[in-house]
């Protein structure tokens, strides 16, 4: 997914800025709409209404992860007859200070 030769050798820089979540989302989801029309496959992006518009990090790493993992997913749904169906569900999920995300 990610250059992972490029992360062994050298490392991958983050370029970490205020992006605004929600639109990249959008940007996504169109550019997978058109490409899962062309393999016969439906695509729906739900958001959780309490994901904030802006967020930090790098955003064209978040875009290059989900456009692979979803391209990927688009692919291995598609079915010749028939339609197949691809869901991105982005839920909030709030943790208290010291605890373990994973």
């Amino acid at each position: 997914m990610l250059d992972y030769s490029k992360l062994e050798v050298e490392g991958i820089s983050v370029r970490k800025s205020v992006f605004n979540l929600r639109a990249l989302i959008e940007q996504i989801h169109t550019i997978m709409r058109f490409n899962a029309k062309t393999w016969n496959v439906n695509s729906a992006f739900q958001i959780d209404a309490r994901i904030k518009d802006l967020a930090e990090g790098d955003a064209a790493r978040i875009r290059q992860v989900l456009l692979n993992l979803l391209t990927n997913a688009v692919k291995f749904s598609s079915k010749k007859e028939g339609s197949g169906n691809v869901t991105l569900n982005i839920k909030h999920k709030q943790y208290r200070f010291g605890t373990n995300p994973f």
